[in-house]
């Protein structure tokens, strides 16, 4: 629970890295909608998820270094589209358009899998992906200089 470097560079690479990719998002986006501050939330998401993933099992050798900034990337997607989708799923709450809670939450899911799909085609993706393996492979440097 230490901080450490190999965590600091973690934290702060994630956090650019989901910037720049949610940035490649917004030319799949539907007409008339935007980014507004997904973006800004989205690195935030990052910061932490590269703090406790990737920095945390930083050391491992360089193998699982790629595997393991992949697992952070696949992490950073999951809980951005979660949180998008609780998000407009409470709008659509409070504007009553729900007979439920168990409707909400099924359309919650629909959201998820929809803002995902904006994430192709483009370069949100590869930007991630090719990303996370480099991210993950910096990390594994800088946690094996600490220890040196």
């Amino acid at each position: 629970m230490y901080p450490t470097a190999a965590k600091l560079v973690a934290a702060l690479g994630f956090a650019a890295l989901s910037w720049i990719a949610s940035r490649q998002v917004s030319p799949n986006l539907p007409e008339f909608q935007s980014l507004g501050r997904a973006a800004e939330v989205t690195a935030v998401i990052g910061l932490v998820l590269g703090w406790r993933i990737s920095g945390r099992h930083a050391g491992r050798g360089m193998a699982e270094a790629a595997g393991i900034g992949v697992t952070t990337a696949l992490a950073i997607v999951f809980w951005s589209t979660l949180i998008w989708a609780g998000y407009e799923m409470l709008d659509r709450a409070l504007a009553v358009r729900y007979d439920g809670p168990l409707e909400g939450l099924e359309d919650m899911v629909s959201l998820m899998l929809d803002y995902a799909a904006y994430t192709w085609p483009g370069l949100a993706l590869p930007v991630l992906g090719l990303g996370s393996i480099v991210m993950g492979l910096l990390v594994e440097m800088v946690s094996r200089r600490e220890h040196s």
